[in-house]
């Protein structure tokens, strides 16, 4: 796996879990619900083999998280797909992205190439809850 320039120690995400979260960030693209996904775990600590992939689903209403379900499962990912879902409000209490270095995943796609949008995930970078959704 390679490693993306200016971190020495943290490798880039390979080919396979890039198109799995391309095709998460397409999906709540397509969405006509705003619901806000974030990769957290092994993918986001850079470990060499992620098992999973870890994701966050922040949403306003159960009924858009219900068709994200639905739509996701349809998709054959090369990893496992682990979903743990909260409301803005949950996210806000448990500061889960802030504890978990979460970062988004419409955000390592939106105006970057494809090879530098493994790079993307190397800069953590943090959200406020409210801006989210």
């Amino acid at each position: 796996m390679a490693t993306v320039p200016g971190s020495a120690r943290r490798p880039a995400i390979d080919q396979e879990v890039s198109r799995d979260l391309e095709l998460l960030a397409e999906l709540v693209e397509r969405s006509s619900d705003k619901i806000a996904l974030f990769i957290f775990g092994s993918v986001v600590l850079s470990a060499p083999h992620p098992h999973d992939l870890d994701v966050l689903a922040i949403y306003k209403h159960h009924g858009s998280l219900s068709v994200f379900r639905a739509e996701a499962s349809k998709i054959a990912f090369s990893l496992p797909l682990h979903l743990i879902a909260m409301t803005p409000g949950e996210e806000s209490h448990y500061r889960f992205i802030e504890r978990t270095g979460a970062v988004r995943i419409a955000d390592m796609f939106l105006g970057t190439t494809r090879q530098a949008r493994a790079a993307t995930i190397c800069g953590r970078q943090r959200y406020q809850t409210q801006t989210v959704l």
